[in-house]
């Protein structure tokens, strides 16, 4: 007897279902384009649910630096590091992925949206280490290499002193890599809503004159979109006239 198995597959949020719909309006704002970051937190931490648990979250940072403050020298600094004296901590950092470096990062290569590699500074070596960044670091090493940025070029990178230390944690050197690589591509970013993906695609047409080709598509499909919730809406319009109409003319 066969046996029929039942598979599940969680296909994720639809970027095209009813939410964007009810959002056409306000996907491509172009007047208070930009927000004040003291009005942008006001409005979430004065919301209920936010609010609660932001509030929740601060009282419990409190209790955890018993009395003490972070200071300026506990975020680090950015220093321009030569490509010669970063060291890749291969205990922390995953591999290598050549074919990502190539498709995502190479192909569309832009120096501007470069972030600073997070390293450790060791005092005892004089070297760097980078727990967070190798994938970008290969890239300007594979770009440079290939003669394709001028000059002596060097890294922008933040870095804090192995021996730093900093209120509420007892974390120093390598063990602050290690729990910040976790942390930054991991419980530390949230995945960015289908819907805001789909909207940065449609914008970088409308506002930003885009020719890549997934924000031509998804402009494509949010045209047809808006096609049809108006005709839809006609739709309803010429129903709700033509009951009106058979209702009092028998």
């Amino acid at each position: 007897m066969s046996v029929i198995q039942l598979r599940t597959v969680n296909r994720g949020a639809n970027p095209f279902a009813p939410i964007v719909k009810q959002r056409n309006q306000a996907l491509t704002p172009r007047n208070g384009v930009y927000e004040k970051l003291e009005d942008r937190v006001a409005s979430t931490v004065s919301q209920y649910v936010g609010g609660h648990v932001i509030n929740q979250a601060v009282d419990l940072l409190k209790q955890r630096l018993n009395g003490e403050k972070f200071t300026q020298e506990h975020f680090g600094r950015l220093e321009l590091v030569p490509m010669n004296l970063i060291d890749i901590n291969v205990d922390i950092q995953r591999d290598l992925e050549g074919a990502h470096i190539a498709k995502n990062i190479i192909l569309r290569f832009d120096p501007r949206i470069v972030q600073p590699v997070n390293v450790t500074y060791i005092k005892e070596t004089g070297r760097y280490s980078c727990w967070d960044g190798q994938q970008s670091s290969a890239s300007m090493k594979i770009i440079y290499d290939a003669g394709l940025i001028d000059g002596d070029f060097r890294v922008q990178c933040k870095v804090f002193d192995n021996d730093l230390s900093v209120p509420g944690s007892a974390l120093k050197g390598e063990a602050v890599g290690n729990y910040g690589f976790r942390t930054l591509n991991g419980s530390g970013r949230e995945p960015i809503d289908a819907y805001f993906m789909h909207r940065s695609r449609v914008n970088g047409v409308r506002n930003y004159d885009s020719d890549f080709w997934e924000d031509l598509q998804s402009e494509e499909i949010q045209t047809i979109l808006h096609s049809i919730t108006g005709r839809w809406r006609t739709l309803k319009m010429n129903y709700h006239v033509h009951t009106f109409l058979c209702s009092h003319h028998p």
